[in-house]
């Protein structure tokens, strides 16, 4: 009886785990690519109003802050018409994957993004 108790409670947990884990991965995917969509418009509106690129950065890099996502290095740079391109990076909270080498990988996030308001 006892024995069975473990069994089944072990193996609730460890599906627990990995739903949470799967889940949180997903979450992350899904987050670090809208935030990068969402900060390349505020850069870029931030740029198109102050022709400053520092202060672009500057907003990118708070945003990025509050979200929980940072900056790739060299993940930042600007053309024509006010165009941004941001890459953005986010590490999933996770209980097992992250200690999995074949599956650790899938524990971060990495999504680009360019905006430009077209005015030249």
């Amino acid at each position: 009886m006892v024995n069975t108790l473990v069994k089944t409670l072990f193996w609730v947990a460890l599906v627990g785990f990995v739903g949470y884990d799967v889940i949180s991965i997903a979450v992350t995917q899904m987050t670090v690519r809208n935030d990068a969509q969402e900060v390349s418009v505020i850069a870029t509106d931030t740029l198109r109003d102050t022709k400053s690129v520092q202060a672009a950065y500057a907003a990118v890099v708070a945003y990025a802050s509050k979200h929980g996502d940072t900056v790739v290095p060299a993940g930042f740079s600007t053309g024509p018409h006010n165009a941004v391109t941001v890459e953005l990076r986010r590490t999933a909270k996770t209980f097992l994957a992250s200690h999995l080498p074949r599956v650790s990988q899938y524990t971060v996030g990495d999504a680009s993004a360019t905006a430009s308001d077209g005015i030249g």
